[in-house]
């Protein structure tokens, strides 16, 4: 089991802190580091070319490690959206199929999901929970053979505690699965200036997608 870990946050000793569903606290190495980040702009004229690179490529290692990966499988992001859209233009719906997420989820992990399927011919299905039934018995009873993936956030935002993976399952089940979890999603009323669905999608086109 993991050991009281409060040391690593800048959390004073009489607070108790459980809404991480909808903000997380930074750890305080993280809080550093931005303080840092942010002073570094006071004199430009110390960053140099190779400074926009050397830093990015680090964190890209170090988070390949937490996954068995290289480098080379990381991408680093500005926004869950453009993730997620990378993620839909490369997947192989076809027309007919479906898109399984869960009712009340965040929009970042809809609105992508809605304009592949209109583009495809697909449809999005959102699997909703019954009374007394778990999110795990709601995705796999929404399951069929014509879904084409699963879009699921580790967080439903609506209900602020962590989704179940659809795992273990059948045999059969698994030969359906193919999952794309969103990650980093934004709490509401974060979203940056022109962060509209039209905005993600040209700046994904923008990003070389097409």
């Amino acid at each position: 089991m993991l050991s009281n870990q409060r040391h690593v946050f800048e959390v004073p000793g009489d607070v108790a802190y459980f809404n991480a569903a909808y903000m997380g606290p930074l750890l305080s190495a993280a809080a550093k580091a931005g303080r840092e980040g942010l002073e570094s702009r006071a004199a430009p004229w110390k960053t140099t070319p190779p400074d926009f690179f050397s830093t990015s490529e680090r964190v890209r290692g170090l988070a390949a490690k937490l996954w068995g990966a290289s480098a080379d499988h990381v991408a680093l992001v500005p926004a869950a959206s453009y993730g997620l859209a990378t993620a839909a233009r490369n997947l192989p719906v076809e027309k007919g199929q479906t898109i399984l997420t869960l009712a009340d989820q965040f929009p970042s992990n809809i609105y992508v999901w809605r304009k592949l399927a209109a583009a495809r011919g697909a449809n999005v299905r959102m699997a909703a929970r019954g009374a007394n039934e778990s999110w795990t018995d709601a995705v796999l009873n929404a399951l069929d053979r014509g879904c084409a993936g699963l879009a699921l956030p580790q967080v439903l935002i609506s209900e602020h505690h962590a989704q179940p993976r659809p795992d273990p399952v059948g045999d059969d089940q698994q030969e359906r699965l193919v999952a794309v979890r969103g990650v980093g999603q934004r709490p509401p009323g974060d979203e940056e200036p022109g962060d509209t669905e039209e905005h993600r999608d040209e700046s994904a086109r923008n990003m070389g997608r097409e």
